[in-house]
């Protein structure tokens, strides 16, 4: 969804009357959390749960973090960064490692290259 659509721009008037309206003013919070989800998805919905399990993967290890054994409490943000960084490394780099390493034309390699990019995965091509 680009900023400059139709789509964008009913949404976020949407948004804004529900925020705003009287009668959810307890509820502003979810209002946000689901436009936010729904302009996620739009593009690519099924990357939602992407979305959805790093997030719970992070709830689970900030929860023992705070709540489950003190001793433990660096391996459990340990795995908690560690998934992350892993997801992260995933879709950064199995495209530039399937065209290096792999045959693209077909197969596992190919697979790896038509891997669709989350929302928020900076990248920068240099061109030479």
């Amino acid at each position: 969804m680009l900023f400059n659509s139709y789509i964008f721009i009913g949404l976020l008037i949407i948004t804004f009357v529900f925020y705003y309206f009287p009668f959810f003013k307890k509820s502003q919070v979810q209002i946000l959390i689901l436009s936010s989800l729904i302009f996620y998805g739009y593009g690519q919905p099924y990357l939602l749960i992407l979305l959805l399990l790093s997030a719970w993967i992070n709830i689970i290890s900030s929860y023992a973090v705070v709540n489950w054994s003190p001793s433990y409490r660096l391996s459990y943000a340990a795995f908690g960064v560690i998934i992350n960084i892993g997801v992260l490394i995933f879709f950064k780099y199995s495209s530039l490692l399937a065209t290096t390493f792999l045959n693209t034309d077909q197969g596992f390699g190919h697979m790896l290259t038509m891997i669709p990019l989350p929302i928020g995965i900076s990248f920068t091509h240099l061109k030479g």
